[in-house]
């Protein structure tokens, strides 16, 4: 009976680390998901140096 519970407490323990551990993973890939979109809209809405030169006016 004594193995049997200890069974249940140590199993308890590991998925309960498991889950923690793979949660902890999970949020780490998703903050670095939103970084890299957010890396690419950037990007993509930033003037392109040709627009810098297009859009600038003659120093006078």
């Amino acid at each position: 009976m004594k193995t049997t519970v200890m069974r249940f407490y140590l199993s308890a323990i590991a998925n309960l680390w498991y889950r923690e551990e793979m949660a902890r993973k999970r949020s780490h890939r998703e903050s670095e998901q939103q970084a890299n979109i957010c890396d690419r809209l950037r990007r993509a809405l930033a003037p392109s140096p040709s627009e810098f030169v297009e859009t600038a006016k003659p120093l006078t």
